[in-house]
């Protein structure tokens, strides 16, 4: 008993040990909601409210992963690691003190509906204390103002040419079937149309090959028109590349004579840049014009981005896809070479009449 109580005095006469305390700490996210390619801003308030003074803390940030860092306030010699995509840091903190930073981070074009999380650690080594925050903020997608609003929808110009490749396929479709229908009523036995053509190229096949041909070839002639537009009216500009880093892109598959998936990815190179037009300071990320063929792989685009050089621009390897839909376009011209002369004539007269009802 007497053991005891002895014990009991010496801790109470023993003093606690004191520490720092990195609790109180708090990260503050952007107040408004941003949106892909909007800069993201991150307050930092690093708080020691614990009753020793903190002769050295070790303080890491880590910006987001699909983040590019812009800048960082209040890190002076701080230690930047990019391809970690870290900040690092040394610093005292009295008890009581306060430390504030700021992190800017460029939200990517594809980054909509993603959220972008910073991290930081703050650490005392002497007396073992440390604490882990974090903030994630959600990034919303930024919304094209080009289109035409019906009502509360916007209807995008993609949108708007799929309508009209979709309305020429039925105008089209309408057309060989009536034109069809009256080569029928004309023809003689010496103008039979062979069963397998007739077959394969009747009026709706013809329309709906000619149609979905058409439509592959015009997103290949979008793409062509801003390869074009990279090299004749873009203006060419100086840019300081934040960061960069691989986009994953994954396809699933069937494999063949099998039932199993499997999985495809593609790894897409993305820059952070920053460069001036008209003397405003612009931010935006992207690595080419869109029909470049990745070759080698992931490793090979690593190696390529690793060269950070040059945005590059131009035509690309992928219009060699634009050779896919042809066999099926033969298909709705075989359709339409059925028909006579007499027949295109009538088909003539029935577009314009069609396009004069409409007018």
């Amino acid at each position: 008993m007497k053991r005891v109580m002895l014990l009991s005095v010496l801790a109470a006469a023993s003093p606690a040990w004191a520490a720092p305390d990195f609790t109180r700490s708090e990260i503050r996210g952007s107040t408004e909601s941003p949106r892909e390619t909007d800069i993201v801003v991150f307050s930092l308030v690093i708080r020691n409210t614990g009753p020793d003074d903190a002769g050295s803390v070790y303080f890491m940030a880590e910006w987001p992963l699909m983040g590019f860092l812009v800048d960082a306030a209040g890190f002076d010699s701080a230690e930047v690691d990019h391809p970690s995509r870290r900040l690092t840091l040394t610093f005292p903190l009295a008890a009581g003190g306060e430390r504030r930073f700021e992190v800017r981070v460029l939200a990517p074009r594809d980054s909509g509906g993603d959220q972008l999380t910073l991290t930081t650690r703050a650490s005392h080594f002497d007396s073992g204390t440390e604490h882990w925050d974090h903030k994630s903020v959600t990034i919303h997608t930024r919304v094209s103002e080009a289109g035409v609003k019906v009502g509360g929808v916007r209807i995008a110009p993609a949108g708007l040419m799929t309508l009209a490749i979709l309305g020429a396929g039925a105008v089209l479709w309408a057309l060989f079937r009536r034109v069809a229908a009256q080569a029928a009523k004309r023809s003689g036995p010496g103008r039979a149309t062979p069963a397998l053509l007739a077959t394969i190229a009747s009026p709706g096949r013809a329309a709906a090959a000619i149609t979905v041909a058409v439509g592959f070839w015009t997103i290949f002639g979008a793409m062509a028109w801003r390869d074009y537009q990279s090299l004749t009216t873009w203006r060419e500009t100086r840019c300081t590349i934040l960061g960069g880093r691989l986009s994953a892109q994954t396809t699933t598959r069937s494999r063949r004579g099998t039932n199993e998936y499997v999985d495809d990815t593609n790894y897409v190179p993305v820059l952070g840049l920053k460069y001036v037009v008209d003397g405003r300071e612009t931010y935006s990320s992207g690595y080419d014009t869109g029909s470049r063929i990745g070759v080698g792989g992931r490793g090979g685009r690593t190696d390529e981005l690793a060269q950070w050089t040059v945005v590059l621009r131009g035509f690309g390897g992928a219009y060699l896809f634009a050779l896919f839909p042809l066999p099926v376009f033969l298909i709705g011209v075989a359709g339409i070479r059925a028909l006579s002369r007499a027949d295109y004539f009538g088909a003539a007269v029935i577009a314009l009449s069609i396009c004069s009802s409409a007018a």
